[in-house]
Formats: structure tokens, sequence, C-alpha cells
């Protein structure tokens, strides 16, 4: 309880509002280090209160709902835990933790980490940099064979 409260007190649950609000995202994935796919989407961030978590409405390109992300500060691992819903792909919850590192004022680091549907454990590297409250860059790796990080997926977000 203890480290509880003293995280609160920290606000470290809330160390990601720099994502609220409304953004409009050029999305770019990548197969094997090239360009594969470009697409516009949505997502409206908020944090909700009651539940003290960060709640990701995602949009397709159709502006259709997408898909519900839901993150939690775990204040006794020191990191996020992530829910992913998705009423398109009936795979159910699919579930995540996420350690968040600070590289400086406005870049960050996460490493989420979760279990495959064959019982294999996969990392994935977000970067995010802050260009302004209105514009981020994110962008999303995985290790390669080489067990070097490739990027698998980026993002350009603006208010």
């Amino acid at each position: 309880m203890t480290r509880s409260k003293m995280a609160k007190l920290d606000k470290k649950h809330k160390q990601m509002d720099f994502l609220l609000g409304d953004w409009n995202i050029d999305a770019t994935a990548y197969e094997d280090g090239k360009e594969a796919t470009k697409m516009k989407t949505k997502d409206k961030i908020e944090f909700d209160e009651e539940i003290n978590s960060i709640v990701i409405h995602h949009y397709n390109e159709q502006n259709e709902r997408d898909g519900v992300r839901i993150i939690t500060y775990d204040a006794l691992d020191d990191e996020f835990e992530v829910a992913y819903f998705n009423s398109d792909r009936l795979r159910g919850i699919e579930v995540s933790k996420m350690k968040m590192k600070t590289l400086s004022d406005n870049h960050f680091e996460l490493v989420d980490i979760f279990t495959t549907r064959e019982g294999e454990e996969m990392q994935l590297k977000h970067e995010i940099k802050k260009i302004s409250d209105n514009e981020l860059d994110w962008v999303i790796m995985e290790e390669n064979d080489n067990n070097e990080w490739e990027r698998v997926y980026a993002m350009n977000m603006t208010k």
C-alpha cells in the first residue's frame, strides 16, 4: 500500500498525460525494413479518473471505431499494464506490460512485453519524441533475428 500511495503522490500514474487529446495519425507499417503500408487513423486519448487509467479509443481510416486500449499504472512493479480490445478480431483481451524510461524531457522509451498465442514471449520497443504539445513522433520496433531493433511501425501524431 505504501508504494501505491507514494506513486500516487508522485503522480506516476499520470506519466503519460502528454498523450491526452484527439490525435490525427499518419502511420507507416514496415516489413523487412521497407515501407509496406501507409494509413491515416485517429486516436482519442483520455484519462479516466474513476479507474486511474488512460483510455485510448482507436479509429480507422473510415473514422469507425477500431479498438480500445486501457493503460493502468502498477506501482508495485513500477510498470504499466495494458489491455487491448478489438471488436473485429474476436481474440478476447490482449494484454501486455510496459516499462517506461524517460530519456530526456521530451523523449521516452517504452518496452512492451507480451506473450503470443503460441506461448512465445515477445518485446516491442516504443520510442516517443514529443515535438510540441501538438505533435508526437512514435516509432515501434521489434528485435530481428540478429537481435537488432528494427522499425515495424511509425506514427506522426498531430492534434
